[in-house]
């Protein structure tokens, strides 16, 4: 079941604009529920980090499944900031991705 979309969270459109349907919105491929999400970017940090010979965490997670509050998640490697919205995460190399 699609999640409603929250007006807070979305940029103003455009003078103009035609409205975005909800459809085109849903991420092309099925989401992974939270927690999936979270061990995936974990995991994917931890081979980022290997081939590069450093240590890459986790650092912020967004995902429609989210709490309303901002919170913070006891991750494997520590912290991660949590927040709803579109699916993605941030690497404490500063690296950002939609999908793991």
């Amino acid at each position: 079941m699609a999640k409603k979309r929250d007006p807070q969270n979305e940029a103003p459109a455009p003078a103009g604009a035609a409205p975005v349907p909800d459809a085109a919105l849903a991420p092309a491929a099925p989401l992974d529920a939270l927690p999936a999400f979270i061990r995936k970017h974990e995991d994917a940090a931890a081979r980022r980090g290997e081939e590069r010979g450093e240590q890459i965490v986790v650092v912020a997670i967004s995902h429609p499944d989210a709490g309303e509050a901002r919170t913070v998640f006891a991750g494997r490697d520590g912290g991660i900031r949590m927040s709803r919205g579109a699916p993605g995460a941030v690497y404490s190399d500063g690296s950002k991705h939609a999908s793991a």
